[in-house]
């Protein structure tokens, strides 16, 4: 079985992932709200952000994927900032280019690949060896 769940267009690679696991709050493992990490125990890692208007393809992973069918399971890194204050998180890759609003859901998702560190610091935040965020959850909208 695929883990991964790729859409099959032919085995086109066009990009590389990194594979990043899920961990969930034990009280409020439900908080996404049908998010994907209520769907995903793995995510992908396909790209980041740091204006949230276009994908930068720039991760050096190990998992190939098409970039023209992203799997289900996709996730971009995006750099957002609030105040003077400079973050990233996770975001659904189909809630991110469908222009849809998100929020934390609640979990978060990292690896112990040393590429994610890099992959944060392309967005211009300082690397750290932890968990990110997923903004997955989304109300109403």
């Amino acid at each position: 079985m695929d883990k991964f769940k790729r859409k099959d267009t032919g085995r086109q690679v066009t990009g590389k992932a990194l594979d990043l696991s899920v961990y969930y709050n034990s009280r409020y493992r439900k908080c996404a709200a049908g998010g994907i990490t209520e769907h995903y125990e793995d995510l992908l890692l396909i790209g980041t952000s740091d204006d949230e208007k276009q994908i930068d393809y720039n991760i050096d992973g190990y998992i190939d994927f098409d970039r023209s069918s992203p799997p289900e399971n996709a996730v971009i890194l995006v750099r957002r900032t609030m105040g003077e204050r400079i973050f990233c998180n996770l975001v659904s890759y189909s809630k991110w280019i469908d222009g849809k609003w998100y929020m934390f859901g609640g979990n978060y998702a990292s690896t112990s690949d040393s590429r994610l560190g890099y992959a944060i610091e392309s967005v211009g935040v300082t690397s750290f060896y932890g968990a990110l965020a997923v903004h997955d959850r989304t109300e109403g909208f």
